[in-house]
């Protein structure tokens, strides 16, 4: 589960004093996967049959957890983002690159296999500087508060995905909370 305040102490403990924006830049999209990765949990729904004649339902039917298992993120989008358009593309190419998380295979009981990716589509991505933050660790709050909601807001693309169990069983998982 993900925490915008865990979010923010790694973010200000892993940008530190960093002058060089490729440096604060790379700090930070390490902290971003260091954290989301192993902490995003998407909660999934499999329903699914044993082949035969007939077919039966397939006992391990129910609700099971995945991780995500990759998020390739783009330093110099980030750069690029921010070196043309200030604050807001820097934030617009942030929620790109949020939108390349990706959940495939196993549920973390190792139970249920999704055959085909899922993908977390973020819709907004807004990071609230209506009050100027005086500090890093205020302006990190700010940036983790946003980075989390969106994710936990985004929509699963596609929200159905093919799987199989661990019982030979053929079946879908269906995509649900994000925490």
């Amino acid at each position: 589960m993900i925490t915008a305040e865990q979010l923010a102490n790694m973010l200000v403990n892993g940008m530190g004093e960093a002058g060089v924006q490729t440096i604060a830049h790379t700090n930070f999209t390490n902290v971003l996967k260091d954290y989301l990765v192993p902490n995003i949990e998407v909660k999934g729904t499999y329903q699914g049959n044993i082949p035969g004649s007939p077919p039966t339902p397939d006992p391990l039917n129910g609700e099971y957890i995945w991780k995500v298992n990759s998020w390739d993120v783009s330093v110099s989008a980030l750069i690029d983002g921010a070196t043309f358009e200030g604050l807001v593309g820097w934030k617009m190419q942030l929620k790109d690159e949020m939108s390349k998380i990706t959940i495939l295979g196993k549920d973390i009981e190792e139970k249920i296999t999704t055959t085909s990716p899922m993908v977390l589509s973020i819709n907004s991505l807004y990071i609230n500087f209506a009050s100027k933050p005086n500090k890093m660790e205020d302006a990190m709050l700010k940036v983790a508060e946003g980075i989390v909601a969106a994710i936990k807001g985004a929509l699963k693309q596609p929200a159905q995905v093919p799987a199989t169990s661990i019982n030979n069983g053929m079946g879908t998982v269906t995509w649900g909370v994000i925490s």
